[in-house]
């Protein structure tokens, strides 16, 4: 017994000399990181979040949470009830007219579709044949834009769906009465200050409000 398990090991090994790690990347024996990355990615299915880009003058925290709220793991009500959550409702925390779960909250509420609409008027980029987070996630993508506008469409839309899930918890945590009018004149301000102090190039869409000149 114990000579055939040798023989195995023997036959495995098939040198004398000191162990050592080997790579049989693409390249030969010498290790590359890309190589690795495409090697586990090979076994790997896509996933929607991952179409997320990366818009620099947006908070990270902000990227951050589209890319939860695309991928369906932002706490919405619908959520914490599968969770074995208690909540006092689920229906929407800004309309009440349905369940609350992330699709609904960012894209068919009534109080998003104001939102969506003035988005439309800043932009003149239609938003209303968006039903999900991930088609919000990709507006930019259909726009006939430049893509330093495209780039600011793409912010303008995480900016929107971050204030309207903000609204949401304001109400819920804080007893604040849901009033569009506060909320666009905080995605102005907060797209207005983003935009002017983390990007290098000057403002677009001199007419939008909150990207203005």
């Amino acid at each position: 017994m114990w000579e055939k398990t040798f023989g195995l090991f023997n036959s495995i090994l098939g040198s004398n000399g000191p162990d050592k790690w080997m790579w049989r990347g693409v390249k030969g024996d010498e290790f590359f990181v890309a190589d690795a990355r495409r090697i586990i990615g090979k076994d790997l299915e896509p996933i929607s979040g991952s179409m997320i880009g990366w818009v620099k003058w947006i908070p990270k925290k902000c990227l951050v949470f589209m890319w939860q709220a695309v991928l369906n793991m932002i706490p919405t009500r619908t959520e914490l009830t599968k969770r074995g959550i208690h909540v006092s409702s689920c229906s929407c925390s800004l309309c009440g007219l349905a369940p609350e779960t992330a699709n609904h909250l960012f894209s068919s509420c009534e109080v998003a579709g104001h939102i969506w609409s003035l988005f439309e008027s800043w932009t003149s980029v239609p938003s209303g044949v968006c039903s999900s987070v991930f088609e919000l996630s990709r507006l930019h993508l259909t726009a006939s834009l430049p893509q330093g506008k495209k780039e600011a469409v793409q912010g303008l839309v995480i900016t929107i769906c971050w204030r309207l899930w903000k609204a949401g918890n304001d109400l819920v945590f804080s007893n604040i009465p849901v009033r569009i009018v506060d909320i666009v004149s905080d995605i102005m301000a907060l797209g207005f200050f983003w935009y002017k102090n983390r990007h290098r190039l000057k403002p677009v869409f001199g007419q939008i409000g909150v990207l203005s000149v």
